[in-house]
């Protein structure tokens, strides 16, 4: 039986990916990964791709395409986060057969289309589209399972953060570093969002405080009950209307807190779809909330952000945007430890005109001091 790293190989030198991304005139940039946090994370660096290779009508030896292929529920966020581009939907589907048949309409798309395919995407399903697009030449990290699938691959030194592995891609440009830009709303996005929260209760004009009980995983979320605390004291003592955010699958999560709130009537339950989040965010004066996939969507805004982390790695993880109203509190590998106290403190000091610190924060809490409430 074939091992572990079985198909994997070690990485090309730097000058013959540089050659061969000099070479190339149509390209497209793969990116794949359906997890919002990993997805959002890599775009800083694909637009530093963007960028690099350029599109110049004038210019003869100029890169003619620069195309990218999106899992299909990202396409709103590819839109608002990268530059303007080609974006190609691929549906990814979960099972064996339909996976096959959904990498074999997007090579029905690609082949003959490009020349190089740069691969953001990790582990197996990235690696086996690289092959089967049809593309002669294809670049993805080393330590990627089934590396050797690529014909050229990308030394992996970097672990931590997550926005430096993708940064690793650089090296196809001459060292390009990621583009962090503030988020700038489509046009039409003002009016609505608008028009969402006026559908949803919420009156746009009053001060908006966004609470999210969700997490992808069960251990990376902090009690319900105690998110109710926090909307209750936003309300209380900041006047701010409350919109529990709610992702398909959360009704129950957003229910039970709504439930245990003495203030509901000023709350809301908003279940928008994926490409309204950013405008959400926007508009909203600050976020608390789980380390998950909207975390780093509000990062991309001017939103404050409390992120309360758990077992996450938060010098990996945390929010890429750096500033005084982003803080992430941990106590330990249990999201539970963190007190209501601590996160009241750090919700007034954020809401507050002078938010703490001189820089964005990661407040370790002692676990003797954060017992289960």
């Amino acid at each position: 039986m074939p091992g572990r790293d079985f198909l994997q190989r070690s990485a090309s030198d730097p000058e013959h990916i540089r050659e061969a991304c000099d070479r190339a005139r149509r390209i497209v940039l793969c990116m794949t990964d359906q997890h919002i946090g990993n997805f959002v994370v890599s775009t800083p660096a694909i637009k530093a791709l963007q960028r690099g290779f350029g599109v110049r009508a004038d210019v003869v030896d100029a890169v003619d395409v620069v195309d990218v292929i999106v899992a299909r529920g990202f396409v709103p966020l590819a839109r608002r986060l990268l530059d303007p581009a080609t974006i190609i939907a691929h549906d990814m589907p979960k099972s064996f057969l339909g996976d096959a048949a959904g990498l074999f309409r997007t090579r029905r798309k690609t082949r003959r289309k490009y020349d190089l395919l740069i691969g953001f995407s990790g582990g197996i399903r990235g690696s086996t589209l690289a092959l089967l697009s049809g593309v002669r030449t294809t670049i993805g990290l080393d330590r990627y399972r089934r590396s050797g699938l690529y014909t050229l691959r990308i030394r992996d030194e970097q672990s931590a953060p997550a926005l430096g592995r993708y940064a690793q891609f650089g090296v196809c440009v001459g060292a390009a570093e990621p583009i962090i830009e503030p988020f700038t709303p489509l046009k039409g996005d003002a009016s609505a969002i608008k028009e969402a929260l006026l559908a949803a209760g919420v009156d746009p004009d009053e001060p908006l405080t966004i609470i999210h009980p969700g997490a992808g995983k069960t251990h990376r979320r902090w009690p319900v009950e105690r998110f109710a605390l926090i909307a209750d004291h936003v309300i209380e003592k900041h006047a701010h209307t409350v919109g529990v955010l709610t992702a398909p699958g959360e009704e129950s999560a957003s229910d039970d807190l709504l439930g245990a709130m003495h203030s509901a009537s000023r709350a809301r339950r908003l279940a928008l779809p994926l490409g309204m989040l950013m405008p959400l965010f926007d508009h909203a004066r600050a976020l608390v909330c789980n380390e998950s996939g909207p975390m780093h969507l509000a990062a991309m805004t001017r939103c404050a952000i409390v992120a309360l982390f758990g077992p996450t790695d938060p010098n990996r993880w945390s929010p890429i945007r750096k500033g005084p109203d982003v803080v992430v509190l941990r106590a330990g590998d249990r999201t539970d430890a963190i007190q209501v106290e601590t996160v009241i403190e750090v919700v007034d000091q954020t809401l507050a005109p002078l938010s703490i610190g001189a820089g964005s924060s990661t407040i370790g809490l002692d676990l003797d001091q954060c017992p289960d409430r």
